[in-house]
């Protein structure tokens, strides 16, 4: 009974995985989100160049940012204390760059 049990919870968190890895597919396959993805890998990067980079406007970029915040993908630093300026950094654990 106990390998019974063992065995469900591992189908169930095999499968959680997968539908996480399906999710961060679909979320990179829109081109914006992609592009400002792989933009970030270099390091930290203002929300006005992400923008440049992905060829949309900056209320666009922070629209997409948004979206790859909630996903997970991106983090929001504070690049100077008492700053609007922000940055967008991958998170993977450590900062590019």
């Amino acid at each position: 009974m106990a390998q019974s049990a063992s065995r469900r919870q591992a189908v169930h968190a095999r499968a959680r995985g997968e539908d996480r890895l399906l999710e961060l597919l679909q979320m990179l396959a829109v081109r914006p989100h992609l592009e400002i993805v792989l933009e970030l890998v270099d390091g930290e990067k203002r929300v006005t160049e992400l923008a440049a980079a992905a060829r949309i406007t900056t209320v666009g970029a922070a629209q997409h940012l948004a979206k790859l915040r909630r996903a997970g993908l991106v983090a929001r630093d504070r690049l100077e204390p008492r700053s609007s300026i922000r940055s967008m950094r991958t998170v993977s654990g450590n900062s590019a760059g």
